[in-house]
């Protein structure tokens, strides 16, 4: 079978996830990695048949490899380049995937910034839509894996976390959902849709952290920071590069705007039943935090 559909961002969350639902479903992916021992390694500790898993070189910063990762290609999953870079890469190698017969892109945005003018994220949309002979956008809420590999990882050594988002209210999504949509919707089905995915329900992160505490059984606080004291603390006491920390607290300066504080029901109507929820999450991965 050939490799149709080229995966950027193969070793990502959502992108993992995906990979391993075209494998499991023979399709056999096109995976674009950066380093082929490191993404090897990656998908053999998840358990993924490396030999139905096509890998290609690719970095938006070198147009030199793109070509080969583009042969024979019919639909892609996107995610954006880096912030650094801008949205001009994604444009360029958005039209000479299309040169090269491309059909129909998936690209994976976000519910927070994709619809602000200006923003990378509504950058990469636009030349998405503009160019992709058939496209669907998708904008999930926050990961509810945000809270094993980035925002929790304080959980087991303190038994607390911390954020600057006060008391907003986000529907994290599991980042399995997102990629069982992005599967739904390669074929074209969902041709000229924004898809806005979230979880099942408005939690604030007091919640989140009462839903951990009954999984594992031990008390979990959520720290409620201002911004100025999150950023000082990631810097100082967790290594956070000062980027990284001012970044986070931009994206929960629109959380708490109320920028997520909404349920959509895309979903339910592309995968035929609601999402998963933030408790049964936590009792699958209960073991992270213990």
């Amino acid at each position: 079978m050939t490799h149709r559909t080229l995966i950027i961002g193969a070793t990502g969350k959502t992108g993992t996830e995906l990979v391993a639902l075209l494998t499991r479903a023979n399709r056999m992916p096109r995976a674009a990695i950066r380093n082929r021992q490191q993404a090897s390694a990656h998908f053999a500790k998840a358990n993924m048949p490396l030999e139905q898993i096509a890998f290609r070189e690719f970095d938006y910063a070198r147009p030199e490899t793109w070509d080969a990762a583009l042969q024979g290609i019919h639909s892609m999953y996107l995610i954006a380049p880096p912030k650094e870079l801008g949205p001009e890469p994604a444009r360029a190698f958005l039209e000479k995937a299309v040169e090269r017969g491309l059909q129909h892109v998936t690209m994976l945005s976000g519910a927070t910034t994709g619809d602000i003018e200006g923003s990378l994220l509504h950058e990469v949309e636009g030349c998405v839509q503009e160019l992709a002979p058939s496209w669907t956008i998708l904008r999930p809420s926050w990961f509810m894996q945000n809270m094993l590999h980035w925002l929790g990882t304080t959980i087991r050594k303190e038994g607390q976390f911390y954020t600057p988002a006060g008391d907003s209210q986000t529907p994290l999504i599991d980042v399995r959902d997102i990629a069982e949509v992005a599967l739904a919707t390669l074929d074209g089905s969902y041709h000229g849709r924004i898809l806005t995915l979230t979880g099942p329900e408005l939690l604030t992160y007091d919640d989140v952290a009462l839903k951990i505490s009954i999984a594992i059984g031990t008390p979990v606080r959520h720290i409620a920071l201002e911004d100025d004291e999150f950023k000082r603390l990631m810097v100082e006491n967790y290594g956070w590069t000062p980027g990284a920390a001012d970044h986070t607290v931009s994206l929960f300066r629109l959380v708490r705007q109320g920028k997520e504080a909404r349920l959509a029901p895309d979903v339910e109507e592309v995968l035929g039943r609601a999402p998963r929820s933030f408790s049964d999450f936590a009792k699958a991965h209960r073991k992270a935090w213990m």
